[in-house]
Order: C-alpha cells, then sequence, then structure tokens
C-alpha cells in the first residue's frame, strides 16, 4: 500500500497569512499531492516545494514506505518544479534521512513562526495600536570580547568585535560549529553573551534575531503575551479597538510587559536550579574520577571547567599549588608569576572531581595533569628518550 500526506489547503487563508493551513493526514489517496503541487507552483517561487513535501512526508509517513514516497515524489516534482533552486534537492535530501530529518522539518516550522511573528509585529506597528514586542538589545562590547577571545582557541572567529558586532556574525558563527565536537559549549556560551530578552511596549528591535520588529504571536496556548495580542488582534479585527480599548490597553500593558519579563526569569532560574541540582547528583557518583575537559570561565578565584557532558565545576586558585597564579582582565587568563604558565578559555585540562555539595548545588575540581599542551609535551619528552636509549 502507497502511504502519503494529505494537506487540506483552503487557498484563501494562503493568501492572507502566508502558510499551510489546515488538517493533515494519512490515506491511500495520491492525486491529493498533484493537487498540492500545482498549487504551489500557481504561487511561484515562494515556497519551497520539493523540500517542505519530502519533509513532510518523512514526519507522517510509515518508515518503510518513505523511500518509495520520495521516487514519487520526484517524479512528481520534474513535472512542477522546472527551474527550481537545485538547493532544494539538498534540502530534501537531508529532511530524508532518518537522524536529521526531523531537524530540518522543525527548522522549517520555526522559520515560519519567526516569519508570522515579525509580520505581525511590523503591521501593528505601523498601525500605532498599544502593543507588546519581544526586544533584545545589543550585548556589551566586553561579553563579546570575551566569546571572540574564546572561540579563537577553536579556529573561529568574529568580525566587528572592537566597534559593534553584527547579529548575522553570531548566526554565521553558529552555523560554521554545528555538527562540531565544539557545538554545545559554543553555543551556550555565545548565549551567555548576549542579554536577556524581555517584553516591552516599546519596539526596539530584536539583536539576536536580526529583526526590526518582533514578538510573540504563535504560542497563545502556553505564553501570556501570546495570549494578550490575540486579544488586541481580535478586538481590532472585529471593529471594537476605539478610543476606550486603546487606552484601556495603554494602561495595562507596561505591567503586562513587567510582570511576563518578571515571570519568565523566574521559571528560567528554576529551570536551571534544577539542572544544576541534578548534575550535582550525578557527579556525586564520579568523585575521584578524572575527565578531559575546557575551561569556559576564568575569573580572579579561579577558573570553570566544562565536560563533554555540560557539566561544568570550579577549579578554585587556591587548589593551583605549583605556583602563584594572578588574574589577567585584558586576556582573560590565569598567569603563573614564576613560571609564566597560563589557563586561558578554550584550553583543554584534565581533572578530577573533587567534591559536591547538593545544597549548595557546586561541584569541585582539580587539576590532575595541567593543560592538553602539556600533555603532549610530557608524552614527546618520553618518546624521545626512548629513541635517545634504542
Amino acid at each position: 500500500d502507497w502511504y502519503v500526506v494529505i494537506l487540506f489547503i483552503n487557498p484563501e487563508l494562503c493568501g492572507r497569512y502566508g502558510i499551510l493551513c489546515g488538517t493533515v493526514a494519512i490515506d491511500h489517496l495520491v492525486s491529493t499531492v498533484s493537487v498540492m503541487l500545482e498549487f504551489l507552483t500557481a504561487k511561484g517561487n515562494k515556497f519551497k516545494m520539493r523540500g517542505i513535501l519530502k519533509q513532510f512526508c518523512y514526519q507522517f509517513c510509515p518508515a518503510d514506505h518513505i523511500l518509495y514516497i520520495g521516487i514519487f515524489l520526484d517524479r512528481m516534482c520534474l513535472i512542477h518544479t522546472a527551474g527550481q533552486d537545485d538547493a532544494l534537492d539538498a534540502i530534501a535530501e537531508k529532511a530524508m534521512k532518518r537522524d536529521t530529518g526531523a531537524r530540518a522539518l522543525r527548522s522549517i516550522i520555526e522559520d515560519f513562526m519567526l516569519m508570522a511573528n515579525e509580520t505581525i509585529a511590523e503591521d501593528y506597528f505601523w498601525q500605532e495600536i498599544p502593543f507588546l514586542y519581544r526586544v533584545h538589545d545589543t550585548p556589551d562590547p566586553e561579553k563579546i570580547q570575551a566569546l571572540a577571545e574564546f572561540i579563537r582557541n577553536f579556529g573561529y572567529g568574529l568580525k566587528g568585535v572592537q566597534d559593534e558586532v553584527h547579529p548575522k556574525e553570531l548566526q554565521k558563527l553558529l552555523s560554521r560549529v554545528a555538527d562540531s565536537p565544539e557545538e554545545a559549549l559554543i553555543s551556550r556560551l555565545t548565549l551567555r553573551s548576549m542579554k536577556q530578552a524581555r517584553y516591552s511596549t516599546e519596539c526596539t528591535g530584536h539583536f539576536g534575531l536580526a529583526a526590526k520588529y518582533y514578538t510573540h504571536f504563535t504560542s497563545p496556548i502556553r505564553r501570556y503575551p501570546d495570549l494578550q495580542i490575540h486579544r488586541i488582534i481580535k478586538d481590532n479585527l472585529r471593529g471594537r479597538m476605539n478610543a476606550k480599548r486603546i487606552e484601556h490597553y495603554e494602561k495595562i500593558l507596561p505591567e503586562v510587559a513587567k510582570h511576563s519579563s518578571e515571570m519568565e526569569r523566574r521559571a528560567d532560574e528554576a529551570e536551571r536550579e534544577c539542572d544544576k541540582l541534578k548534575k550535582v547528583q550525578y557527579m556525586s557518583g564520579h568523585l575521584g574520577e578524572e575527565f578531559w575537559g575546557v575551561i569556559s570561565g576564568v575569573t580572579e578565584w579561579g577558573f570553570y571547567v566544562e565536560l563533554p557532558n555540560t557539566v561544568e565545576g570550579l577549579v578554585h586558585v587556591t587548589t593551583l599549588t605549583d605556583d602563584y597564579f594572578h588574574y589577567s582582565e585584558s586576556t582573560y587568563e590565569l598567569i603563573g608569576e614564576t613560571t609564566a604558565k597560563r589557563y586561558k578559555l578554550g584550553q583543554k585540562v584534565k581533572i578530577v572531581v573533587a567534591a559536591t555539595d547538593s545544597f549548595m548545588r557546586t561541584i569541585d575540581f582539580r587539576v590532575v595533569t595541567g593543560t592538553e599542551d602539556e600533555e603532549n609535551e610530557k608524552l614527546n619528552q618520553k618518546l624521545k628518550a626512548k629513541i635517545e636509549n634504542m
């Protein structure tokens, strides 16, 4: 039996919102796909037809039938997508892979959501109606400088660090580290280097998304700001946005923005504390064990080391007994007074799990053999000695 995804498309809704609306069902009918292709073709190049179709098929079709559906769609798309960009083939091929297909589909859904949020924000900005925006300020230059120093250890760089970094540069960085061993670490530190997004009645732009207009519109069932925005839109569409309603929203929206931002911070903090507790409890079962990690932060009281499993612990400066270390604020390093030994961002070190504290939610590490360069130097010395004795 052949299974295909059927999308019941309402052209009017597509024209109004620019997205595919309707229900999704699995059936034996094949002709619906042809109808869908004809509809998309009539809309021009705005839709990446081939990639979207194959990704929806991957998501909803039984795994045993994916190959046959891919072949069928190849034949159908040859008729309806003549002259389309070859990049669609790459998108579709990636979507058909079991390990990345779901990620590719989520990416398309996220793109639709971002476009919807930006469109709604811009529309209501120019209507000059009281509204809630999602804003994200430009990051502090010092934090971006620290990030640039860190990623340099992995062979990456950022343009415009001395002046004002463009959000596209950070997006390029995240694209370059995708699927690399250091992806999780660099992505997390990039996020830490930026300011926290918040809700506001003033539209000041969203740095992280490089968007001049942005709001949260797509999830009214789980976010109160989205629900508030839907109420504003309904009042406007139904002709109820009179002077009284405008005065009402001008009065309540500042407090809505403030309270929503505070509750978001509170929820994020609760999540972080829960993660910390679980990581401490996990590492309590690994006391005395040795691991390789990467220095993710340097301060005057020591440096933080992140392990491949995302657990982070502190190597306190008082445990570095082979020298007296000074903290260099300009280079984000701890430098030995006598030996000139350095501990800097991005450096690999071998540590032992020394202590954990569930109440304080802290993990303490101690350096075992120093940096990766020192370890390699010792191995080279041993190898050289063996060669000389041969």
